[in-house]
């Protein structure tokens, strides 16, 4: 079973958003200073385990944008067979990641 280009277009914009939309919640959350996400802060024990708050939000907006390039490269995988492989395996790896929470 093989899925429409159409289809695999709106999946990889889809996943491209919400990658994106982690970034800038990542980098806003960077700027005042806070753990957690928008609307679900982390509890106050958790700052004492995080040495630099906004080193880490930054760092964690670097993921979000990684995995925004990743679903994009999904829309037409590149022509190398060892770079598509890369890519599927990170997209893979990225899911488990966001599974594992």
């Amino acid at each position: 079973m093989t899925r429409s280009p159409r289809r695999q277009l709106a999946a990889a914009l889809t996943a491209c958003a919400g990658a994106f939309a982690y970034t800038v919640s990542k980098v806003d959350l960077a700027r005042d200073g806070e753990l957690g996400m928008p609307g679900f802060p982390a509890p106050p024990e958790a700052y004492g385990q995080v040495a630099d708050v906004t080193a880490a939000q930054l760092g964690n907006a670097g993921l979000g944008l990684l995995m925004a390039v990743v679903s994009l490269l999904l829309v037409r995988p590149p022509a190398a067979r060892w770079l598509r492989r890369s890519v599927v395996g990170v997209s893979w790896l990225g899911v488990a990641m966001v599974g594992a929470g």
